[in-house]
Formats: structure tokens, sequence, C-alpha cells
């Protein structure tokens, strides 16, 4: 029951757009996903079927589950331009950001790890979280980000899962790093057909230096 519901929610993604200069996955044009949100909440509560659903599932991962989508969620407006093209996490403006959405999402990703019993939802949710509390792309917990893919690989890996991670080292070490895990996932041919591959391992040197500039102005 719970793949359904994130697959309701995630099949929205992408909207047509005129251009995609940037591979983040946008949300929906309908209203599907704040339908399903209200779907999630209600299973979550006190209702005939929230308590079929705890019964049925671990409720730590409905939990996780409904992080994931508020966090996903709480980026909306800031995910496309006006002119319909798909903005990056890094280029976003933080400012648009649904800062209510964010703190209930973070609240429910620390009650699900807290029980110990979660599974790669609620690890995705974690991730979210970290990349929502963060002011900006170099005040972001890398290190935190490579744990928790990490832990997501081992329970869910998939060939999507170890690039993320591969950014995230990247972005934690510097960029030779996160290439040599890239050129090894793409020469294994576990990124076939996976067009966003290429261009995350161009874009990665460019984006690596502009967060070590980042960093420098800090010191």
């Amino acid at each position: 029951m719970i793949s359904p519901a994130w697959l309701t929610f995630s099949r929205g993604w992408p909207p047509k757009v005129e251009r995609v200069d940037h591979p983040n996955p946008p949300f929906s044009e309908t209203e599907k996903k704040p339908a399903t949100l209200r779907l999630v909440t209600a299973l979550l509560g006190l209702g005939r079927l929230g308590r079929l659903l705890n019964e049925l599932i671990p409720e730590p991962e409905v939990t996780g589950l409904l992080a994931l989508m508020l966090l996903q969620e709480s980026r909306r407006a800031a995910r496309t331009s006006p002119e319909r093209n798909l903005i990056l996490l890094e280029n976003q403006d933080r400012s648009l950001w649904n800062r209510p959405l964010i703190e209930e999402g973070v609240a429910l990703v620390e009650r699900a790890l807290n029980s110990h019993r979660f599974g790669s939802y609620t690890l995705q949710a974690a991730i979210a979280a970290v990349h929502s509390q963060a002011a900006s792309v170099a005040a972001t917990d890398w290190s935190q980000i490579v744990l928790l893919y990490g832990a997501l690989a081992r329970i869910d890996s998939s060939p999507v899962v170890e690039l993320n991670r591969a950014v995230a080292i990247a972005m934690r070490d510097g960029p030779e790093a996160g290439l040599r895990l890239i050129d090894a996932l793409v020469a294994a041919g576990e990124l076939a057909g996976y067009h966003l591959a290429q261009m995350t391992r161009s874009k990665l040197p460019a984006l690596a230096k502009c967060l070590s500039r980042a960093w420098q102005s800090l010191c």
C-alpha cells in the first residue's frame, strides 16, 4: 500500500516544459500530489483506514513516506522558472521553499528514525530533510548525506542511488572522488540509458569548484 501511494504522488513528474536545463525532477501541474498528501495524512490519523494501515505495515515507514512527500512538496514553487524550465536544487531560490511543510516533514523524519524500524522511504526523506534545512549548497551537511545514501544503498540499492551517493561524495571530498565512482558505474553499464548520468558527470567539476569558492568565502 505504501508503494502505490508514492507512485501516485511521484507520477505527476515531470510537467510539460519548454526546455530541460536542469535534471531535478519537477512537480506536477495537477493536483495529484496535494490529493495524495491528504490521503496519506488521513491514513496516519485516528480513523479506520489509519488503524488498518498501521496493522498491515510498520507505522514508521508510513510516517517516513509522508515526510518524503511533504519535503518534496515544500520545494514546488522553486523547481521551475516562469518559462517552465527546470531548476537544479543548488540554483533554487530557497526563500520560496515552504518552511511549515519542511518543519512538519523534518519532525516526521525524526519520529520515524527514532523508531529504528524504518526503510527506504524514511531514508530518502532524511536525505531531503538535510537538504531542506541547509541555507545553501555550501552549508549542506554532505557527510550526513553520504552516510544516508550508504544506508539506503544497503537496503534498496540501485544505479541511481549509487550515482547520487557519488555526487554527495564529490561534494564532500572533491570532484575527483565522485567522478571515479561515476565512471565505474558507467563502465559497468549500470547507468546505460540513464540520461542524467552524463549530464551529472559534466556538471560535477564546476559545481564542486563553486562549492569550494563558497567554503573559502566563509573562512
